[in-house]
């Protein structure tokens, strides 16, 4: 078994089975609607689709004298919005709808944005670009779509089946972004490896100049693999191919194996004063982009770096690791912590 299957099978398997959905004719697409690579430092661009992202199974119908609904989306805390999100609205209504009268509201997190009149030129299919204010963000966003409906002047019949408007699950929100500078240390793992309020899967490249790891090593790796792919549960983890040098991670990096093992390690943290048993865990930028972090899991021995991993991996971190970088003396579980244990 490869390192890449070996990590990639734990991660997999870990995820909780009421929140992996089954696959659909769709997940191929969902994965490619990723974040698309770019240099360091360039915009990038990401469309949040509300059928895909933000989990709509069918187009909004609103109906009668007055409706709404209300979706949620996030912005991610690794990114930095360099421009105000789009909010692109696909939509159809009756033709029957006074102009002057019907409307669509945007209202975002209980302030309104805009409304656009509902009107004979839209009905068999109108859209509208409307942008979401970034000083009104949250990390979970309320979009709310609120339609007024009238197909009259005078006293009509809320339950007119003529007081229609249909938005359709092809709407999207577009995000225009920089990735901000890795921050955090290592209670506030996984991130910045998973972000929770991340769209798409949680990514990770393997860095190692061998092939061939030791027993311990390929332990280690299920044991970190188990956990990521618990904490990012239907978001899963997908994991890159093997590479022998840093510079060649074009995702969040993995540093793993003794110093003897991997000799990556010693150039990374500072291992030669560990004790015989004692492991250490980092989180560290990536020395040529910043956005990027590595993550280090290491001993003195095989041993210490079997503590190291559950560490990282198992009962609430907090008594443990704290800072970029902590030594890890006892560590003599990998059980679930409470906090994350799911039935």
């Amino acid at each position: 078994m490869t390192i890449t299957t070996t990590f990639l099978a734990a991660a997999l398997l870990s995820a909780p089975a009421a929140a992996r959905p089954e696959p659909s004719p769709g997940a191929e697409q969902r994965e490619a609607a990723a974040p698309e690579a770019t240099a360091p430092g360039a915009d990038k661009h990401f469309e949040a689709g509300f059928g895909e992202q933000l989990m709509l199974s069918s187009d909004i119908m609103l109906q009668g004298l007055m409706a709404y609904e209300t979706l949620t989306f996030t912005a991610p805390a690794t990114w930095e919005l360099t421009a105000d999100p789009v909010l692109e609205l696909r939509f159809e209504h009756s033709p029957q709808l006074l102009a002057g009268r019907s409307s669509l509201t945007v209202r975002l997190n209980e302030r309104a944005v805009t409304s656009v009149e509902l009107d004979r030129g839209s009905a068999a299919g109108g859209s509208a670009r409307i942008a979401l204010p970034r000083e009104l963000l949250e990390d979970y966003n309320k979009l709310t779509l609120l339609v007024t409906q009238h197909v009259t002047d005078e006293c009509e019949d809320p339950f007119d089946p003529s007081l229609w408007t249909r938005i359709s699950r092809d709407s999207q929100i577009h995000f225009t972004y920089v990735d901000r500078p890795v921050s955090g240390e290592l209670l506030d793992y996984p991130f910045p490896i998973y972000d929770p309020l991340g769209y798409g899967p949680a990514e990770l490249t393997l860095v190692s100049p061998v092939s061939e790891l030791s027993p311990a090593t390929v332990r280690a790796l299920g044991i970190i693999g188990l956990s990521l792919g618990r904490l990012a549960g239907y978001h899963t983890v997908r994991v890159a191919p093997p590479v022998k040098r840093l510079a060649e991670a074009t995702t969040h990096a993995l540093v793993i194996g003794t110093p003897d093992e991997n000799p990556m390690v010693g150039q990374l943290v500072e291992q030669r004063s560990l004790s015989p048993g004692e492991g250490l865990v980092a989180v560290l930028p990536h020395p040529e982009d910043p956005s990027l972090a590595v993550l280090v899991v290491t001993g003195r021995d095989e041993e210490g770096l079997l503590k190291a991993a559950r560490a990282l991996a198992g009962s609430d971190r907090y008594p443990v690791l704290s800072g970029r970088s902590a030594r890890v003396r006892v560590a003599e579980t990998d059980a679930p912590p409470p906090s994350a244990r799911i039935p």
